[in-house]
């Protein structure tokens, strides 16, 4: 079915706690660790955070994309 549907069946396991999912396919390395930055965000804004990262035109075809409509955007 999909990631979506992996995620929704967890419901009943995770109920109304904040929760990640990570990909162990998507590997970033950075000096402070992408979970650590996704659960500041969500520390500060106790709203869903979704973490995504610029990649270059000719990349575009392997990714999923997103174009934000509205919202905040934090670089960090």
């Amino acid at each position: 079915k999909g990631l979506g549907h992996a995620i929704y069946c967890a419901r009943s396991f995770v109920g109304n706690e904040p929760f990640a999912v990570l990909l162990g396919d998507d590997i970033i390395k950075s000096p402070k660790p992408c979970l650590k930055q996704l659960i500041e965000v969500f520390d500060r804004y106790q709203s869903n955070v979704v973490g995504v990262q610029e990649v270059p035109d000719e990349d575009v075809s392997k990714y999923g994309i997103v174009k934000p409509r509205g919202g905040e955007i934090e670089d960090n």
